[in-house]
């Protein structure tokens, strides 16, 4: 990964570009604003992706493009009020907190949210701005009007008219041509409009329901035992559901039956650990068919044949490709991306 474009100290202007190509890269870009993570790739094929980052220290503005779906999970940052919109028709896959999404709709606000919980669709291009939440609360106190304050607590997912949602894709933008503390003030008035019942619908509270509830602990659980194979009659006992109730709403949220999102969960960590010689030594793992038995894969065949479906390469091509010199893949430190490090101020 490289970083160009850095930060520029005097005017505070956040400017990044990344591209991405596995889950695990973008989870790595995550925790340099702070966020903590779990990200799965949930359609087949060769990920392309890129992260930019922009907008000002105190509002920081980051977009993802991808062409394949992505499913997130984690903590939010302390004292950031998050607002997201996708700026393209590509919904199929779309969900916030299990929820469909619909077009001129913004969401992540509730301020009683403390984690997120969403999906995008192959070809996104979604934005999200991480408001200050200081900041934001003050200026609702200013404003002097407690429906503001009623819909950050009761919504999290607002549609608005056609002209206040074009007005919010273009405030959430990682390189605005204005200034960049005019612009995080712009940001931050067009979206207590957008949040003024007058203008928008509300949609979803941002509790879950009972079938988003249990897809999310069976993320949980995949990520928290990303080694084991297990059977369907299992998993049942593990989150306490029915096998119908498990597989209907493991397809219809993700679009896949529950033990093809598991081993998905496990192709990724094998992804991971193939291109990061530190996860190999942490494992005792060096090549591919001892990794991939780490992760629960006992069929050779098998193994290859999911993992070039799922990635759109031989497992050997990612480990030989982060074995040559001079092109290992590190995750990238604070260090290296100064205009994160001011991001997280």
């Amino acid at each position: 990964m490289t970083a160009f474009s850095h930060a520029n100290q005097a005017d505070e202007t956040l400017s990044m570009r990344v591209p991405f190509r596995s889950a695990w890269e973008l989870k790595t870009l995550f925790a340099q604003l702070g966020l903590d993570f779990r990200i799965v790739q949930i359609t087949a094929g060769e990920l392309f992706g890129s992260f930019e980052l922009g907008g000002h220290p105190d509002t920081p503005v980051f977009s993802i493009r991808t062409n394949q779906g992505l499913l997130f999970e984690g903590d939010r940052r302390p004292n950031a009020t998050p607002i997201a919109l996708e700026h393209t028709n590509s919904l199929d896959l779309h969900r916030v907190r299990g929820e469909v999404v619909g077009q001129h709709c913004i969401h992540g606000f509730n301020r009683f949210v403390t984690e997120s919980f969403f999906q995008i669709s192959p070809g996104a291009y979604s934005s999200f701005a991480l408001l200050n939440s200081d900041r934001l609360v003050k200026l609702l106190v200013e404003a002097g009007d407690d429906q503001l304050f009623e819909t950050m607590e009761s919504a999290n997912s607002v549609a608005v008219n056609h002209e206040l949602f074009q007005r919010m894709q273009s405030l959430i933008q990682c390189n605005p041509s204005t200034d960049p503390a005019l612009h995080q003030d712009l940001l931050l008035t067009a979206v207590l409009e957008c949040l003024h019942p007058e203008q928008t619908t509300v949609l979803h509270d941002g509790e879950l329901t009972q079938g988003a509830g249990l897809m999310k602990e069976l993320l949980t659980w995949g990520h928290s035992n990303p080694t084991k194979v297990i059977k369907l009659e299992d998993l049942t006992r593990y989150i306490f559901a029915s096998r119908s109730a498990i597989v209907q709403n493991c397809r219809v949220m993700y679009g896949m039956g529950p033990m093809a999102l598991l081993k998905q969960i496990r192709l990724g960590q094998v992804q991971h650990a193939l291109s990061q010689p530190l996860v190999q030594r942490q494992i005792g793992c060096t090549n591919v068919q001892s990794i991939a038995s780490y992760y629960g894969f006992t069929s050779r065949n098998h193994f290859a044949r999911d993992y070039r479906q799922q990635f759109g390469e031989a497992p050997s091509q990612t480990l030989q490709a982060n074995a040559v010199p001079g092109m290992v893949s590190q995750p990238v430190s604070v260090a290296q991306m100064p205009q994160i490090a001011i991001a997280r101020r």
